[in-house]
């Protein structure tokens, strides 16, 4: 009998302790969680980069948290802003560029974005040229990742509120035939962007059915001095609008301290 009774106890101390051991998968989101059913993993805000060598580089930004969502629309922050939302107070509906355009969310068409893709292409490249490391479009980083590469303090690009920012300049310049109304640090202050920005400029270029590659040239060796001389990460974003048969374009390039995003 006492045998018995024992493996008894036993028995029920297995169930409680397989109980107590339930996979994290999901809490039917009823915990208030960012990602509801899927809260085994969160992201951490930073991370460090592959260096060849299987040790970590501290302090360099290897992706950005997606928890940390774009600001979206409203004065003082967003993607799809008019100037009389950013500043009501300044362009009141009887101002003139009341209604025209500051950021735009998304580019015209397929065209466009492939446009936009070769000037941030074009950028990268220069930061190849710059630091040693692989240039190229997309998101992300450029230059500190894979074969070794661990050169420069890095390229992330395209940013979705540059992108936006320089989307608003051609557009600008497309429909009202001239460049916009307010500095560029204004314009990126009511977008959103981090007041930590360090030399926030932009580039423009426009020219009947010019290509984003003659818009990048016609730049000269502008956007390289700038990626060399800096010391921290580099964020970009490219615009273009269409109209008439006339292209126009846009590059705006920022300086952030590490471990800061726009």
């Amino acid at each position: 009998m006492a045998s018995t009774r024992g493996l008894g106890w036993l028995a029920r101390g297995a169930l409680l302790a397989a109980a107590l051991i339930v996979p994290a998968c999901s809490d039917g989101n009823k915990s208030g969680a960012k990602n509801p059913g899927n809260t085994s993993a969160l992201w951490s805000s930073t991370s460090g980069s592959g260096t060849g060598t299987g040790k970590p580089t501290p302090g360099v930004l290897l992706w950005i948290d997606p928890n940390l969502a774009p600001v979206k629309g409203g004065t003082g922050g967003g993607l799809n802003l008019t100037y009389g939302q950013a500043d009501p107070v300044a362009y009141p509906p009887a101002n003139a560029n009341a209604q025209s355009p500051l950021s735009v969310s998304a580019p015209q068409d397929a065209t466009a974005s492939n446009n936009e893709s070769v000037l941030i292409g074009r950028g990268g490249a220069d930061y190849g040229t710059a630091f040693g490391g692989a240039g190229g479009a997309g998101g992300g980083q450029i230059g500190q990742i894979g074969g070794g590469v661990n050169q420069g303090p890095g390229w992330y690009a395209p940013n979705v509120k540059l992108t936006a920012t320089a989307r608003g300049t051609a557009k600008f310049m497309a429909t009202k035939g001239g460049a916009p109304p307010q500095p560029l640090l204004w314009r990126l202050q009511k977008v959103g962007v981090n007041a930590a920005m360090q030399m926030p400029t932009e580039w423009v270029a426009s020219g009947a059915a010019m290509t984003p590659d003659q818009a990048y040239n016609s730049w000269g060796a502008g956007p390289l001095t700038y990626i060399t001389g800096s010391a921290n990460p580099l964020w970009a974003g490219g615009g273009t609008w269409s109209a008439g048969g006339t292209n126009f374009y846009s590059l705006i390039i920022i300086r952030l301290p590490r471990g800061q995003i726009p």
